[in-house]
């Protein structure tokens, strides 16, 4: 026992335990049969919660959520099957309860009837506002609420926004409303706002509290358990509330108060009326409950008929012992032990088909292993599984965890290599190096002796090496394995890499050196297909060369000597083209390219805009390429950039308020009419002295008129907010701007001069001035600076030009 604990500590072994969150999901198909119950890929396949994998059929669902599931080998360290000492291992499963967090649509359904009485009231309020702040803080929970007495009120929809803060505080100033106690009509207003309620995928679960403190008021028209008695008609409308519930799949709760009611009256709403009806003696009682309610929400979310599925894999045997016996075991196809506990939920708690939060169901039973090794799985998780069903009956399933054993084989071992093969270094043979090595259980590492040494010279010949260990106890493990030292290596070819180079001519010299040698006859004389210092015509040709050593072994190789033309013409392009225009359609623009080859001289381009084309406002990139006779090309490319003078983009504004003016109103209307006047004053031919320059002696009236638009445009800003103009007067102080500031540069030209300096100091203050005005918001102003800036540079010129 001290020689086994030595070894499970060398092996840093101790008990495994294994623990995962394992995944699970919704899926429509019923569990008809273990998927190893098929045999062939179609029944496997059409089943819809099996796979296909290496011949052989595995379950396959898909997961999302989380479960608790542990696994634990104890000892995890044991002997082999057969050789004595601890050969068996407990194998223990432990499966916590859970709860699956589907959204719950619940509703409470209120009785505010007289005998609740006010204060009552303010307490069943409260008791609400208690559950839903403790059991439902999740607002993917859909709530609802109705109030009752003689009429019902839908209070809080399933529709309706789900802040718990909106539905707290709405709730809390319901008033009390006296009357009857109208049950039936208050479920049936329920049914409605489930029905109606949305969801995804899956129908969610349902959970219904009604809270009252009375029998419902004229028993035959208001109770929905009326089965006897009363008329035909009120019997059927009870039964069709009852069939709206149990469609619905409504879990319902009642909390009774007081003593003045029967709750045998209303036992056919609930599953059971032992745990489902909740008696409380006053509304002062109601928050004694609370976690009481907070279980029944979670027991919504709890699935049932759980079955554990644990497969061992082959080398696993002789399971026994087991603290539940399984309702099935299975050999399958490949040897695997397959047990099944169906229903685990039944041995724990109160024996039902769930498995609350509070349960876990433990299994365990003993095996053995046939095969050595360290960290075994004990499991074939392909076949192992949890399957059970959601709080919908839909089928839903979890993997398994592993555990891992290690298998002790008792008896020594010894490890040689398998036949060796080496090539003679000389003609006395080579020297082998080898590896052996012996190993035991508990002695450890153990020495081989061998009837050679490993770096020995061995002859060219096969010789049989054997080797042997010995441990403690004496006994014995020997293998044997061969050394074949052989002379098959042919010389060794040394030819150049592929040769390429470029044309000189139809044909081209090409020089080259090859040589070989061989590792017993040395230096060896190769023969080509070629000769270095031959011509080669274009294209590629293949040498071939070959040697062959005195012991018949031949070396072939080759390499290829490519002449290629792979000079591309030479395509002159013109540099960036750039032009204006008045025009929004574009301007044409004439250009030249041209190429020329080494080997076919001058070629003609090809580019994708042609010269002489019209070219749109903007840049446009022009492609041009040229190919020779060899497929060789030579691609680039140039812009050309064609602005739009400032007359076109004032222009291209009052195109825009053109089309804003269609859908003005009619003082906007008018307002727009007047700024696009004010702009085409501004156009007159005779205050331009061309499409980008100003008129030396008027030029200053289209400053002028354009402060009018601006100013025009600025009350339609203030007057009519849903006539977006910030653009247009932004694009037109962006003209008055430039002009000013090539006015500016124009007039910087001359600077030197004392009187042009101090104009260009004015007309640069005047443009700090216009953008300190645009800074502040008032682009008319900012036009004013703009044109003394303007003003200020013509007179520099003026000075330095006269």
């Amino acid at each position: 026992m001290e020689q086994l604990l030595n070894v499970g500590k060398n092996l840093l072994l101790g008990v495994f335990l294994s623990f995962v969150l394992i995944g699970f999901t919704f899926h429509q198909d019923v569990f008809a049969a273990a998927c190893s119950d098929f045999t062939d890929e179609p029944s496997c396949s059409s089943s819809g919660y099996c796979a296909w994998e290496n011949n052989m059929c595995v379950i396959s669902l898909p997961s999302t959520g989380s479960l608790s599931v542990t696994k634990d080998a104890n000892p995890n360290t044991i002997y082999l099957e057969g050789s004595g000492g601890q050969e068996i291992t407990e194998i223990t499963i432990d499966v916590s309860g859970f709860s699956i967090d589907k959204d719950l649509h619940t509703i409470f359904v209120m009785d505010s009837s007289t005998s609740v009485e006010a204060t009552g009231w303010d307490l069943e309020k409260d008791f609400v506002v208690d559950v839903i702040q403790n059991g439902f803080p999740d607002e993917s929970d859909l709530l609802g609420i109705i109030t009752f007495s003689t009429n019902v009120y839908v209070e809080w929809d399933l529709n309706m926004s789900q802040d718990r803060s909106e539905i707290i505080s709405h709730l809390q100033t319901l008033p009390f409303l006296t009357g009857f106690t109208s049950t039936r009509l208050a479920l049936n207003e329920a049914i409605d706002m489930y029905q109606n309620a949305p969801f995804t995928t899956s129908e969610p679960p349902r959970l219904l509290f009604l809270i009252t403190d009375g029998v419902p008021v004229s028993n035959n028209n208001n109770n929905p358990c009326l089965v006897q008695g009363g008329s035909a008609v009120q019997r059927d409308r009870a039964q069709a509330t009852r069939d709206g519930l149990t469609d619905l799949n409504v879990k319902i709760i009642i909390i009774g108060v007081g003593n003045s009611w029967n709750p045998n009256i209303l036992e056919c709403l609930v599953d059971d009326p032992a745990s489902d009806i909740i008696a409380v003696e006053d509304f002062n009682s109601l928050s004694t409950i609370i976690s009481d309610i907070n279980a029944k929400i979670l027991a919504t979310n709890t699935p049932s008929n759980i079955n554990l599925i644990e497969t061992t894999n082959s080398y696993i045997i002789d399971e026994n012992n087991f603290s539940i016996l399984p309702d099935s075991i299975t050999t399958l196809g490949e040897g695997q032990t397959q047990m099944v506990w169906n229903n685990i939920a039944q041995h724990v708690g109160n024996g039902d088909e769930k498995l609350s939060v509070d349960e876990t169901f433990s299994v365990s039973f003993d095996a053995k292993s046939t095969l050595a090794g360290v960290d075994l799985p004990v499991n074939d998780l392909t076949e192992s599984t949890i399957t059970f069903d959601d709080p919908d009956n839909a089928p839903m399933s979890a993997d398994l965890p592993q555990a891992l054993i290690t298998v002790i084989d008792p008896f020594p071992t010894i490890t040689v290599p398998s036949d060796i093969t080496e090539e003679a270094t000389s003609s006395d043979g080579a020297n082998v190096g080898f590896v052996v090595t012996g190993d035991h259980a508990i002695d450890g590492p153990l020495t081989p002796t061998c009837d050679a040494t490993s770096g020995d010279l061995f002859p060219i010949a096969t010789t049989t090496v054997t080797c042997s260990v010995t441990d403690s106890s004496g006994n014995i493990a020997e293998d044997s394995f061969t050394i074949t030292v052989e002379d098959t290596t042919p010389p060794t070819l040394d030819l150049p890499d592929d040769i390429e180079l470029e044309a000189e001519g139809p044909n081209t010299r090409v020089f080259f050196d090859v040589s070989a040698s061989d590792i017993v006859d040395g230096d060896v004389t190769p023969t080509c297909s070629a000769t270095s210092g031959d011509t080669f015509p274009l294209g590629p040709t293949t040498v071939t060369c070959s040697a062959t050593d005195d012991a018949g072994n031949t070396s072939d190789s080759f390499f290829d000597i490519v002449v290629v033309d792979t000079t591309a013409p030479e395509l002159i392009i013109p540099d960036n083209i750039s032009t204006s225009t008045g025009d929004q359609s574009g301007t044409i623009v004439i250009f030249d390219v041209s190429a020329s080859d080494l080997v076919d001289g001058d070629i003609t381009p090809i580019c994708d805009v042609s010269s002489g084309s019209i070219f749109p406002i903007g840049t446009t990139t022009v492609t041009c390429s040229a190919t020779d006779s060899s497929g060789n090309t030579s691609d680039s490319f140039f812009d050309v950039i064609v602005e739009l003078s400032y007359k076109g983009q004032k222009e291209a504004q009052i195109t825009s308020l053109e089309q804003l003016t269609l859908d003005a109103d009619k003082k906007t209307h008018k307002d727009l009419e007047k700024a696009i006047k004010d702009i085409q004053k501004s156009l007159d031919e005779k205050f331009w002295a061309s499409e980008t320059t100003l008129d030396e002696k008027h030029g200053h009236k289209v400053f002028d008129e354009e402060k009018s638009a601006v100013k025009d445009l600025l009350k339609i800003q203030k007057d009519d907010p849903t006539t977006d103009v910030s653009g247009i007067i932004s694009a037109l102080v962006d003209v008055d701007r430039q002009l000013a500031q090539d006015a500016i540069n124009a007039a910087t030209s001359f600077a030197g001069d004392k009187k042009v300096d101090k104009e260009l100091e004015k007309a640069n203050d005047e443009m700090d001035k216009a953008q300190e005005e645009l800074d502040d918001g008032k682009p008319d102003k900012a036009i004013d600076h703009f044109k003394k800036a303007w003003e200020h540079a013509q007179k520099a010129i003026k000075h330095a030009t006269k």
